[in-house]
């Protein structure tokens, strides 16, 4: 497609013919200047002339589509930041659960270190009392769970992150 400037509402006319025609998507259609000083309006550019690249929006041949379109837009970029505040909120709220969590696992950990200490009363002779391995199972346990929920809040602040 070659037009050549003949008169500009020539040329505003194929350009806004061309423009409902178009689909959704950006055209770009090339200004050139000839070396007799003529401008041409082509969809490539023409070879051995300064060919000057022109975006054309598209634009719907029916303006209540256009406005839907548009209403459409806007919905969208209110929903996206509705989504980006509450991702915000809630990681600003894992970042105040994680160090406490840590603590809690820390704890855990230091619990079942000490607990694992044979004391008073968790000897029967020379054998450990059921007491005393019940106890390290709850010990464990409670560790495992606090780390657990560590892990769990890390990763949900790491799935935050852009």
């Amino acid at each position: 497609m070659r037009l050549t400037r003949i008169a500009p509402g020539v040329l505003l006319a194929h350009l806004a013919l061309g423009a409902s025609l178009a689909h959704a998507t950006e055209q770009i259609l090339y200004k050139s200047v000839l070396p007799d000083g003529t401008v041409s309006y082509s969809d490539k550019p023409i070879p051995g002339t300064r060919a000057e690249p022109l975006a054309v929006e598209p634009h719907p041949a029916n303006p209540k589509a256009a406005q839907a379109a548009e209403i459409s837009a806007v919905k969208r970029r209110e929903q996206m930041l509705r989504d980006f505040d509450a991702r915000a909120a809630r990681a600003a709220e894992l970042d105040q659960h994680i160090p406490v969590a840590a603590s809690v696992a820390e704890q855990a950990r230091e619990l079942a270190r000490r607990g694992a200490a044979v004391q008073e009363g968790d000897r029967q002779g020379r054998r450990l009392t059921s007491e005393y391995f019940r106890r390290q199972q709850l010990l464990q346990t409670a560790q495992a769970q606090a780390e657990v929920r560590l892990d769990a809040l890390v990763q949900q602040r790491a799935a935050l992150q852009p």
